[in-house]
C-alpha cells in the first residue's frame, strides 16, 4: 500500500477544512515539526545558559579563596600573624607533615602519607587528602608554608557528596600534594 492510496481510502483525510491536498496537509506536518525542533532547541539552549552561569559561579569562588589564601600568604610573609617558622634541616618532613595534618584534625581524611622525589631530586613528602573543604585545605597549605614547607605540584579534584534529608550535595576537595622544603 502506498502514500496515496492510504490517503485515497482513509475517511476524513478528503474532510478536513482547509486541507484540499495532500502537499498542504505535509506542509503543516513540516510546520509542526520545525516548531517542535524549535522549541527543543530553545529549551536545550536555556539549560546550556543555566549550567555555564552555575560553572562560573564556582570558578569565580574558587578564585576568591584562591585571591584569600594569597593575601595571607603575604601577611604572613610581612611579619603579620608570626613569622614564618623555618623548618630545621635534620627534621623529618614525614613526621613534620604528620604533625601539622593532626594539629588541624585532618586524620580522618589522610588517605597516604609517603616519601617521594622533590622537585631536582631532593626529599619529598607525597600526601593525599580526600573529603576537605576549601577552608581545611587552605588551612593546611598555610601551616606547611609556615614550617618552611611549599606544595611543588597538586593535584585537586572536586568530588560531589551525596544529598541527605533535603539538604544539597556537599562539595569537598580531593587532593595529592608533592610536599618538599622551601
Amino acid at each position: 500500500m502506498n502514500l496515496r492510496s492510504f490517503f485515497d481510502r482513509t475517511p476524513g483525510f478528503s474532510s478536513l477544512p482547509g486541507i484540499r491536498d495532500r502537499t498542504t496537509l505535509l506542509l503543516l506536518l513540516l510546520a509542526l515539526l520545525a516548531w517542535t525542533a524549535g522549541f527543543s532547541f530553545w529549551r536545550d539552549g536555556g539549560d546550556l545558559r543555566n549550567r555555564r552561569a552555575l560553572a562560573e559561579g564556582r570558578f569565580n569562588d574558587l578564585l576568591a579563596v584562591l585571591r584569600e589564601y594569597r593575601s595571607l600568604a603575604g601577611e604572613s610573609a610581612r611579619g603579620g600573624e608570626g613569622t614564618p617558622a623555618v623548618l630545621p634541616a635534620d627534621q623529618d618532613l614525614l613526621t613534620t607533615v604528620s604533625t601539622v595534618v593532626s594539629s588541624l584534625g585532618l586524620r580522618s581524611s589522610m588517605v597516604s602519607l609517603s616519601t617521594a622525589s622533590g622537585r631536582g631530586g631532593e626529599d619529598g613528602v607525597s600526601i593525599t587528602l580526600e573529603g576537605i573543604t576549601t577552608e581545611n585545605l587552605a588551612t593546611f597549605l598555610q601551616e606547611i608554608e609556615r614550617r618552611g614547607l611549599t606544595a611543588s605540584s597538586a593535584e585537586i579534584r572536586a568530588v560531589r557528596g551525596t544529598p541527605s534529608s533535603g539538604k544539597p550535595p556537599l562539595r569537598t576537595l580531593s587532593a595529592s600534594l608533592l610536599l618538599g622544603r622551601a
